[in-house]
């Protein structure tokens, strides 16, 4: 319907629109929630003129309108070279107050030999009536020191993407560690508050081949397996992926399809993007379909399809809204805690009430409560005495009902 001039003269070499990774640098959502869609483009290697390749990155921004236009209504530079402003972004709603929020990061150090200690930062802008994406105007900018020669770094580094993973509603920000020891994912739920830099859930390497290791970003791919939930795809080492099945509890124990598809030798960045889409095979379900460069060729690619299959379904039960059950988990009390904390909840019936703590690892560290007990108020005491520092969950199990909090051990 509209042909519009790019507001640069060097698309493919400043990566206008693609990252250096192959992961598309197009993604869209409603920033300033007026029912038409914005879309925010990237192009990480900006500037760019011959002979003097550049690294800044730019991001460029349009807002819907009735009538396109082709000028952004904000551009977000790099002040510095190699800093790759972008090449990591993404759009969400991490925060649940319906506006999509612009997420995405940059680094300042140097790819180089020897490599040298940086900084990457996450930058959030939360989504308005009257968006304002100019930098220094961001709702948060974290700071993150990175050691990438000893393979070390603090909470954040920029390989980062968003996606509901626990299906509650709120976007989380998804950080793929696969470069930094130990090779993990760490989830940080969204929550009225946004993010904090204590991840809620950690996925590990699947169990299921030495091929496959953890470490790496999400992808949406819609809901595979017709449980109702999406489920999502995540880079699983060399020529594989990993496939997780959403739910209201992401868990490492969940049923994880391991496939090993063939891939440039090297493109770790397999699939470069991965969807759902309708039956093809005459099966009756949908079939899951990924991307991935060719071997030969920057320029041209190939796509596989893999049969759906709802059969498989995870084995974490459904949560429950408390209005309709009339159970309740209270948040425990101090918080942080050394070494003891008080849990307290409420029983509307008589019930059978499974109470546990876990690790964000997802194993179990204590079993509290096992047993049917009376309707009323209950309280336990859980004693951490034996356990180290860090991030523990509690979780009730009632009839129907399903709830976790977060606890904070600080010794």
């Amino acid at each position: 319907d509209y042909i519009y001039p790019l507001p640069t003269k060097y698309p493919l070499e400043q990566y206008f629109a693609i990252t250096q990774t192959g992961r598309h640098g197009v993604k869209s959502g409603d920033f300033n929630k007026d029912g038409k869609k914005d879309f925010a483009v990237t192009s990480t290697n900006w500037p760019y003129t011959p002979y003097q390749p550049g690294g800044k990155g730019k991001i460029y921004i349009y807002l819907g309108k009735e009538l396109p236009v082709y000028t952004p209504d904000f551009e977000l530079e790099g002040k510095d070279l190699r800093t790759y402003l972008g090449e990591y972004f993404d759009v969400g709603d991490i925060n649940g107050d319906d506006y999509d929020d612009l997420l995405f990061s940059s680094i300042i150090g140097t790819r180089t030999l020897p490599h040298t200690d940086s900084l990457h930062y996450l930058y959030i802008f939360y989504g308005s009536d009257t968006p304002n994406f100019i930098l220094g105007n961001e709702d948060y900018k974290y700071v993150s020191y990175v050691k990438p020669k000893s393979k070390w770094a603090e909470w954040f580094v920029r390989n980062f993407s968003v996606d509901d993973i626990n299906c509650d509603g709120y976007d989380d920000v998804v950080i793929g560690r696969g470069s930094y020891l130990p090779r993990v994912t760490n989830v940080h739920y969204g929550s009225p508050t946004g993010i904090d830099t204590i991840p809620d859930f950690v996925i590990v390497d699947p169990d299921s081949t030495i091929d496959l290791y953890a470490g790496h970003i999400s992808q949406t791919i819609g809901d595979y397996n017709a449980d109702g939930y999406n489920d999502f795809v995540a880079w699983g080492g060399y020529h594989t992926f990993c496939l997780y099945l959403g739910g209201p509890y992401i868990s490492n124990e969940n049923p994880v399809g391991a496939l090993g598809f063939a891939a440039p030798f090297w493109n770790w960045h397999f699939p470069c993007k991965a969807l759902t889409v309708s039956d093809q095979t005459g099966n009756g379900e949908v079939e899951l379909l990924v991307n991935a460069r060719s071997i030969d060729s920057v320029s041209y690619g190939y796509a596989e399809m893999v049969s759906g299959n709802s059969g498989v379904h995870t084995d974490i039960g459904e949560e429950t809204n408390i209005k309709e059950t009339g159970i309740d988990l209270k948040n425990n009390y101090p918080n942080p805690f050394n070494p003891e904390t008080v849990i307290s909840y409420q029983l509307p019936v008589n019930s059978k009430v499974i109470l546990g703590i876990y690790d964000i690892l997802g194993r179990e560290v204590s079993k509290l409560v096992n047993e049917e007990q009376e309707a009323g108020s209950h309280t336990v005491k859980f004693n951490a005495g034996n356990l180290s520092s860090g991030v523990y969950i509690c979780r009730i199990i009632a009839a129907d009902f399903v709830k976790t909090i977060k606890m904070i051990l600080m010794k």
